[in-house]
């Protein structure tokens, strides 16, 4: 099987999946065939590609309707097939149970700058550009922006907010 990796990711990756099993991609790089040129490539003509909506970005459908519709029956899935393999009730069985520990603040040499300072500067950030506040898609920076509200209300004895522009 072969996974595209952000090279944040890569590292860890490599460690952890099996290489005999897996075919590790870092997306992004001028060397690494895109999505689109790796299907075409492995794929034989008029092959039927299921994605899931939730997990792939508009920019890359449209990008797939280029490079991949041309050869391929390409469309949606209504149910994510790993879900759908994952909680099989034999399958579940080595299902880890959700993390239960207690979040934390990173030190300030891992984290780089404060959280306080981080969602200042998304508010000034929304302020100079006049908006009312800021969608945030990716998982990663969902958790960050999550985890620091999380952190301040629970300092500032409220309940989590938002983050949003200070004026509304």
């Amino acid at each position: 099987m072969t996974k595209y990796i952000i090279d944040r990711y890569f590292l860890q990756a490599s460690q952890e999946l099996d290489a005999s099993h897996w075919t590790l991609q870092k997306a992004g790089l001028p060397e690494t065939p895109t999505i689109a040129q790796w299907l075409n490539t492995i794929l034989p003509p008029k092959s039927k590609v299921a994605f899931d909506p939730k997990l792939v970005t508009d920019a890359e459908v449209q990008e797939w309707k280029k490079d991949i519709y041309k050869e391929h029956d390409v469309e949606p899935i209504a149910d994510n097939l790993v879900d759908q393999v994952w909680n099989q009730k034999d399958a579940g069985k080595d299902k880890p149970s959700p993390p239960h520990e207690n979040i934390y603040v990173l030190e300030q040499k891992y984290a780089g700058t404060k959280f306080e300072q981080k969602i200042a500067e998304i508010r000034r950030a929304i302020e100079k550009a006049s908006g009312l506040g800021l969608v945030v898609a990716a998982l990663d920076e969902v958790a960050c922006k999550l985890v620091s509200e999380y952190i301040a209300s629970a300092k500032a004895n409220r309940r989590p907010r938002a983050i949003q522009s200070e004026r509304l």
